[in-house]
């Protein structure tokens, strides 16, 4: 059974933008031209659209107004919204439906000391393992990410994270590179990688970030990469931690993250 909402229950709720339905309901057409199990297909549109900011926190997911939206039956919908929020992107208002649950302060805080302490570990394990491909495929990523206006939201963190995992994916301990997977995978995991980008400003110290640390692996300079990640790692996680306190909203646009402010 889904969670239900924390606290006292919930007056008026915000309703789901009318072009925000139709948006989704394009891209679940669109997803309908690949083979696959309707709810599946229902699931990936509404989990891209709240991770992204599309559909803003504390909204409402009615079931009969959705599936009107979208054009399909309940059961599917149904089936999509359940793991939603199994996944702890949606909760259960009451008979009411369903509400976007806002990101948490304390679960963000926990996603990043988990994954620097992870990838401390890693680099440690990598260390004279990290192959010319290995620094090939980071160069090629980093090129593509100089410019994001180019980009959608749900490719930019899948490039981030593909930079990132290029220099620890030759380490020895194939769990713990899972792990640091499992992180990534996370749905909060991409909310604060899409806040975190809608702070003016953070494209181009990231970029900027990122070329320091492909420009000391490609030296060879173990100790400065490692120094330059955990860094990497540590300013996000003030940045995002910080912008989202201060009541930051992500809004993915359709052409990607925000430009550099």
């Amino acid at each position: 059974m889904a969670q239900a909402l924390r606290g006292r229950p919930p007056g008026r709720l915000e309703t789901v933008d009318d072009t925000v339905l139709g948006l989704l309901g394009a891209a679940l057409e669109a997803a309908r031209e690949e083979p696959g199990m309707l709810s599946e297909d229902i699931y990936r549109v509404l989990r891209d659209a709240i991770v992204n900011g599309e559909i803003p926190e504390r909204s409402h997911l009615s079931q009969n107004p959705l599936a009107d939206a979208l054009g399909v039956s309940r059961t599917p919908l149904r089936d999509a919204l359940l793991r939603l929020a199994q996944d702890g992107l949606i909760a259960s208002v009451g008979g009411r439906g369903y509400q976007v649950v806002p990101v948490e302060m304390t679960e963000v805080a926990e996603i990043y000391d988990v994954r620097h302490r992870l990838v401390e570990w890693a680099l440690q394990l990598v260390h004279g393992r990290i192959t010319p491909n290995d620094l090939w495929e980071a160069r090629l990523i980093h090129q593509e990410m100089i410019n994001p206006e180019h980009l959608g939201a749900t490719r930019y963190f899948d490039l981030n994270r593909r930079f990132h995992r290029a220099f620890i994916r030759s380490g020895p301990n194939r769990t713990l590179i899972l792990a640091i997977d499992h992180l990534w995978d996370l749905p909060t995991s991409q909310r604060m990688f899409v806040r975190y980008n809608a702070d003016p400003g953070a494209v181009t110290k990231m970029i900027h970030e990122h070329e320091e640390i492909l420009e000391a692996a490609e030296r060879g300079d173990h100790d400065r990469l490692t120094a330059l990640v955990l860094a990497h790692i540590s300013d996000a996680a003030v940045d995002t931690t910080a912008f989202v306190s201060r009541g930051g909203h992500a809004q993915a646009s359709a052409s990607g993250p925000e430009a550099p402010g």
